[in-house]
């Protein structure tokens, strides 16, 4: 036994390296099967997402209400004992409050609005058409001169070689042998649904205990990592709450303020569709740099629809807004923690939007934020290092610290 034992301290590294060996070797000859065990695990515990998401949202009203009980109370009341249950139940109730808010003052005009637009979609078309006519004989230029109506939809049909009685007949009976999938459909919304209730109550236990959980991924981390990794990596961290925190509260209050001026706009100027295009633009207001161009697109047209006038109207104000927001409320509301140079807002959405769709455009903006922060950090302190100073025409090495006279080492004293 004593021989072996000196046999493995003599060729442990060999050992291990044969062991590394073996060991990537099956992972990769198995790596279908990993991945999809990896699959299979992301699946069950996409309700702890959920809650993650659900309780780092509801955590900022959270704090606020425990700041507010901590001043306005007495040191032993039962409110100051209680005050994480008042919280929570605070945070909860505000988010119900706004989408309850939300769903009455928005949804049945936003309804009736969508409902008028595809009631009249061909006056709409019509209109647009017959606007352009009109902006192309103030052109002096041929005019289009097309009129769109139920006939003209079936020959255009027709002329392709399609039958709308047929398209009709084949469409439903498409759906009736495709009511198996509307079923996998039904039963996989209603497993997302799932998915959300079960996020939200596990949400409730990790805003209860959310110090309890901090500590114990800070003693994870401490086990794992090295004291000065450990620090570097609870930093990092830390960098990141506040980040994304400053931008998910301040984007969707000035997702609400954009909104609300839009609307305000709008109807002081009697554009029409303004319910539908403020909620737009409160949408799209979410997604930095695509996401006001794609709303002025869309508004645009819906209002050219009815007059091409008041759609030039529209992009004036619209623009006049969106300098106003960028000027006065951005800075303000969600602050320069999470300023990025322009060339890197665009490209972290493109690339973020490219590989996670909508979820990645959304948290594109705080995540570059968070990397061009570190990375900064990175070439600042590499430099400092090297004691070079970079300017935008040259690399200058800084010169060497002269040593302190007045120090005891000094050959004077």
């Amino acid at each position: 036994m004593t021989k072996f034992r000196q046999a493995f301290t003599e060729h442990k590294n060999w050992v291990w390296l044969i062991t590394y060996a073996g060991l990537l070797w099956v992972f990769l000859n198995n790596l279908s099967a990993v991945f999809g065990v990896l699959h299979k695990f992301l699946q069950l515990m996409t309700p702890f997402f959920y809650a993650v998401g659900v309780a780092f949202v509801l955590n900022i009203p959270m704090k606020q209400c425990e700041g507010w009980i901590e001043k306005h109370t007495k040191e032993n009341s039962r409110m100051r004992r209680g005050r994480r249950t008042w919280a929570i139940t605070y945070a909860f109730v505000l988010a119900l409050l706004i989408i309850v808010l939300f769903g009455w003052l928005i949804i049945p005009p936003l309804l009736k609005s969508i409902g008028s637009f595809f009631t009249n979609l061909v006056n709409i078309i019509n209109g647009l058409v017959n606007n352009t006519d009109q902006l192309i004989s103030y052109l002096n230029l041929n005019p289009i001169g097309i009129q769109v109506d139920s006939a003209t939809i079936q020959k255009a049909f027709a002329d392709m070689g399609l039958d709308w009685s047929s398209i009709v007949e084949k469409t439903t009976g498409y759906l009736s042998a495709n009511s198996s999938t509307l079923l996998n459909n039904l039963a996989s919304f209603s497993a997302s649904m799932g998915n959300w209730l079960l996020g939200i109550m596990l949400s409730i236990y990790l805003l209860a205990s959310k110090e309890t959980m901090i500590r114990q991924a800070k003693k994870l981390v401490a086990a794992v990592f090295p004291v000065s990794a450990s620090k570097e990596i609870l930093r990092v961290c830390r960098q990141a709450n506040v980040i994304f925190s400053n931008f998910i509260s301040g984007q969707l209050v000035e997702a609400l303020i954009i909104g609300g001026l839009e609307y305000l706009m709008m109807l002081l100027f009697r554009i029409p569709y303004a319910v539908l295009i403020a909620c737009i633009v409160t949408v799209m207001a979410l997604v930095p740099v695509f996401g006001a161009t794609l709303a002025c697109v869309i508004g645009f047209l819906l209002v050219f629809s009815v007059s091409p006038w008041q759609a030039v109207l529209f992009v004036i104000l619209y623009q006049c807004t969106q300098q106003f927001e960028n000027m006065v409320i951005y800075p303000r509301v969600v602050g320069k923690s999470v300023g990025l140079p322009a060339i890197w807002t665009l490209l972290s959405i493109i690339v973020f939007g490219g590989l996670f769709g909508v979820f990645g455009m959304l948290v594109a903006v705080p995540s570059t934020a968070l990397l061009y922060s570190l990375g900064s950090e990175f070439v600042n302190k590499a430099l400092a290092r090297r004691r070079l100073q970079v300017t935008t025409e040259e690399v200058t090495p800084l010169p060497d610290p002269v040593p302190n006279s007045r120090s005891g080492n000094s050959p004077e004293a």
